[in-house]
């Protein structure tokens, strides 16, 4: 008799765990289909989706909200009435959301792409907000996005002077501002610092971002010159590209 309970109470424990089994599988599943529906909506942009998108937004599952940001993000400035849902996602647990949330931002308040009109003020705040995260990848996406909306961001321009020397993005830093404009002039003594880091990406975004800021003072041209013999092929390639458009305009 006691043998039977056993075997009964053993077989009800395996009918539940293969409902639960299934169950998960089956919400997976449906994930998943979302999740391949809104990577075809990175790929071609349908402003008529971005209803559906915005709704996953908001999905329990992480990837998924991951995805329906870059769907966003690639549709650009037409999903500009989606910025205070892509604010609230900035804000998200997981930094995989929090990055491509803000690269989204970036990509819908893009100058180019906006034809100069003004950004939403509250999504520059939580960009620049960003720049303090505790991720790295954050932090950069947020540079990135940044650098996309140009002087209009000029607020972060000290934030991003500070993160300069963030192992992780200076980089990223220096090309945001590099697109700051007048703002950025004020970064050019730390960014001309950059140029003896001895990553060679760094001193290759620093020199690009540089030639943008002009004029430039006689150290900072210097410095430019003396990677004309780094041990970098890009690196020197820069160097002797914008010191041949600064010869020519300054």
């Amino acid at each position: 008799m006691a043998h039977n309970q056993r075997n009964f109470w053993t077989n009800i424990w395996i009918i539940r765990l293969s409902v639960v089994s299934v169950s998960l599988l089956a919400t997976w599943f449906v994930y998943l289909v979302v999740a391949i529906f809104l990577l075809g909506l990175v790929g071609y942009g349908q402003t008529s989706w971005i209803p559906f998108a915005t709704f996953e937004l908001h999905s329990s599952n992480r990837f998924v909200r991951q995805i329906a940001a870059q769907a966003l993000g690639t549709i650009g400035p037409k999903a500009a009435s989606t910025v205070p849902e892509l604010i609230a996602s900035l804000q998200h647990d997981t930094w995989n959301v929090a990055a491509d949330s803000a690269c989204a931002l970036g990509n819908i308040l893009a100058r180019n792409a906006n034809g100069g009109k003004e950004p939403d003020p509250n999504a520059i705040a939580a960009l620049i907000q960003a720049l303090n995260h505790s991720n790295g990848e954050v932090r950069r996406y947020a540079a990135y996005a940044i650098s996309l909306i140009g002087p209009q961001a000029a607020a972060a321009t000290p934030r991003l002077t500070q993160l300069l020397s963030d192992p992780h993005m200076g980089s990223t830093a220096a090309e945001a501002l590099g697109e700051m404009g007048v703002a950025g002039q004020s970064a050019i003594q730390p960014m001309t610092a950059l140029l003896s880091d001895p990553d060679w990406s760094v001193k290759l975004e620093t020199i690009l971002a540089l030639s943008r800021l002009g004029p430039l003072p006689d150290k900072t041209i210097s410095a430019i010159r003396n990677c004309r013999s780094d041990s970098d092929e890009h690196v020197r390639d820069a160097a002797k590209s914008v010191l041949a458009i600064l010869d020519a305009t300054q």
